[in-house]
């Protein structure tokens, strides 16, 4: 991953406000004496399963797709990271290797924290102790959702629960209705743990139903209803 210097572009003024608050003003010194900036391209991969996590990084613009490949080389999408959002942490915090690869889903902005100041910073900052553990307990709650659908719900379950996931995390505040990321049918199909065939007569389906709309490459949520009463967690 190539490093590319913008001369002072950035300053913590521009994060999100509960990552902002999280520090002093001396703190914020310290971090931005530290930081690394990257601009990449799309699919652009920021580190592998089983490196060793060296920064937590924090998205600027774009989005980041985590995911990992078992034994058929089959990639499992796990989650995508946007704008305001840190991800990389969990394995520094934990003293393990990355679980998971990531990649830029589309062109991005990342700053990039050492892990040793991040420690030294959450030793000395209660709030973002506390932005840390309410984000992995959050992760967690719908990580523990998403087994429960994926192993034991049939095709149509799946991918509603997908969509509906989606939605709740990616919705498009300028269209209630749209998910603000642009997925690929194989992309919801590796969300829903089922094949790139199965996940497209699935939307299809969808689509025929009334439920959902592609607009170029825009879902469009159109019955959320629908979605919820095929949810197992409805």
């Amino acid at each position: 991953m190539k490093q590319m210097t913008i001369q002072n572009t950035w300053s913590l003024r521009s994060a999100s406000h509960t990552f902002r608050e999280a520090f002093t003003a001396e703190q914020r010194a310290r971090l931005f004496a530290a930081q690394r900036e990257y601009i990449l391209p799309k699919d652009e991969i920021i580190y592998r399963q089983d490196d060793t996590p060296h920064f937590l990084y924090y998205v600027l613009e774009g989005t980041v797709r985590l995911y990992r490949e078992g034994r058929t080389e089959r990639a499992q999408t796990l989650r995508f990271i946007g704008p305001g959002e840190i991800f990389g942490y969990r394995a520094a915090l934990a003293d393990e290797h990355y679980a998971a690869n990531a990649v830029t889903h589309r062109s991005s902005t990342l700053l990039a924290y050492p892990i040793p100041l991040v420690r030294q910073l959450i030793d000395e900052s209660p709030r973002l102790m506390q932005l840390i553990v309410k984000q992995m307990a959050r992760e967690l709650g719908i990580a523990d959702r998403r087994i429960v659908t994926l192993t034991q719900g049939m095709l149509r379950e799946r991918m509603a629960e997908t969509l509906l996931f989606l939605r709740s995390t990616y919705g498009n505040p300028a269209d209630h209705h749209d998910i603000g990321l642009p997925l690929t049918r194989r992309e919801l199909a590796e969300l829903s743990n089922m094949s790139t065939s199965n996940a497209i007569r699935t939307l299809k389906h969808f689509e025929q139903e009334g439920a959902i709309a592609f607009v170029s490459r825009t879902l469009r949520i159109l019955d959320e209803h629908k979605l919820r009463e095929l949810s197992l967690h409805n």
